[in-house]
């Protein structure tokens, strides 16, 4: 699925940043690895492209690390998960999910899917407020716990 990849020539190179067709649809993708400096953490819906985005200023995330202080980002990010709300589709958000297409929901990422981003890929038929209306619309970023 990755191996039509065209590297993205910048300071991205660091993170693995690529450009690539969702092999259903064919629209252009973008994968990057997360930043670690990032502020927030994304996790994945099992079951569609939805995304919860889980700020590190949140109440519940501060909940979660100090209830679990030196936990390793893996535990760290499985606890999260159990405590988020399930995605409008019925599915569970996990770091380690799939990867989906935002266009068509085909899988495009599967292994060793946890820290990667999957975005629209911005080109010139579509503008940057586009990709970014897309992602907007695929990304939980309020009510995002269960209890």
């Amino acid at each position: 699925m990755l191996s039509d990849m065209h590297a993205v020539r910048d300071d991205a190179d660091l993170r693995n940043a690529a450009e690539f067709p969702c092999p259903e649809c064919g629209r252009r993708l973008h994968r990057i690895d997360h930043s670690p400096f990032e502020d927030f953490h994304l996790l994945y819906c099992d079951g569609c492209p939805r995304m919860a985005e889980v700020g590190h200023g949140d109440a519940g995330y501060a909940e979660i690390r100090h209830a679990h202080p030196g936990a390793e980002h893996a535990k760290l990010m499985s606890v999260v998960a159990e405590r988020l709300r399930p995605c409008d589709c019925g599915g569970r958000f996990r770091a380690d999910a799939p990867r989906r297409c935002p266009f068509c929901a085909t899988t495009v990422v599967t292994r060793d899917a946890a820290g990667v981003d999957v975005t629209p890929a911005w080109s010139d038929d579509a503008s940057v407020d586009d990709t970014e209306a897309v992602t907007a619309a695929l990304t939980r970023r309020t009510d995002l716990w269960s209890d």
